[in-house]
């Protein structure tokens, strides 16, 4: 099973969104814990300036962007329509790094490990 944890930020973000968008991006995040599920969330690498990110489909219209950490652990990044991939990654990049340097009281961690 795959640790996730969620950056405080997108933690709030997530939470300020309308009760059934909501309710579908956390059954994303549930089905993102076991690898069979990636390919019908159609789990996908970035490129360009977000080589190094992923992105999940919660409906056709929004993603979740979330980096792998180690093995089996994802960092979800960010949350939100087609435009999430143009905003300035720089951001992203200091999530990640803030993620790595804090302690694990920085991240809501979802599930264990195997």
């Amino acid at each position: 099973m795959i640790q996730i944890a969620i950056t405080p930020s997108l933690d709030h973000k997530v939470r300020k969104i309308d009760p059934l968008l909501r309710e579908e991006v956390f059954d994303v995040i549930d089905k993102l814990k076991d690898q069979k599920n990636h390919k019908s969330l159609k789990v996908h690498k970035l490129h360009g300036k977000a080589k190094g990110l992923y992105a999940a489909s919660v409906d056709y219209q929004h993603r979740l962007i979330f980096q792998w950490v180690q093995q089996n652990r994802i960092l979800l990044l960010d949350f939100g329509n087609h435009s999430v991939y143009e905003w300035g990654l720089f951001s992203v990049r200091i999530s990640v790094l803030y993620f790595l340097l804090a302690t694990t009281s920085s991240a809501t961690f979802l599930g264990t490990t195997a």
